[in-house]
């Protein structure tokens, strides 16, 4: 993926941030509409096909991950390609993970290059205004830090 389609990518997923749950869990007009990217339906999760959403819509099939609604399967096949890596960059693909279990549960856009101390922001659906990866809606938000301890993982730009 080029600078110029991350920037697509980016503006496209944060004009989202009206979108709510309005109809029940992981559930809206809009949240449907990001689903049949992965061939998912409600009460499923959804931050991995809002992403996967994000990807179709600009890159359309060039877009070289799995259309999945699973973080575990984007790290898994991101693992393979050899485009896992610890540290965020403008357009990467970022993975929560659980350390304990060695798996992916949550999956946002970075929307800047990481700042000296490591933070970065991001685009994330299915989150709300804690950061959760089980939200009701599309979010902004701050990540990363000398103060922040969660384990994060990213699917670098180029190789998208």
């Amino acid at each position: 993926m080029t600078r110029d389609e991350s920037e697509q990518v980016v503006a496209l997923l944060s004009q989202q941030t009206y979108v709510r749950e309005t109809d029940g869990p992981n559930d809206s007009p809009e949240i449907r509409e990001y689903q049949r990217v992965t061939g998912n339906a409600p009460p499923d999760s959804w931050c991995a096909s809002f992403i996967a959403w994000g990807m179709h819509y600009v890159l359309g099939a060039r877009y070289s991950l799995p259309l999945t609604a699973s973080c575990q399967a984007l790290r898994m096949a991101a693992a393979a390609r050899r485009i896992l890596k610890l540290h965020p960059s403008y357009g990467a693909i970022g993975l929560v993970i659980d350390t304990q279990a060695d798996h992916a549960h949550h999956c946002f856009l970075v929307t800047n290059d990481p700042e000296a101390d490591g933070s970065f922001t991001t685009v994330e659906g299915n989150s709300n205004d804690n950061g959760s990866s089980n939200g009701d809606g599309v979010y902004l938000h701050h990540r990363g830090g000398p103060s922040d301890h969660v384990h994060y993982e990213f699917i670098e730009p180029e190789g998208i």
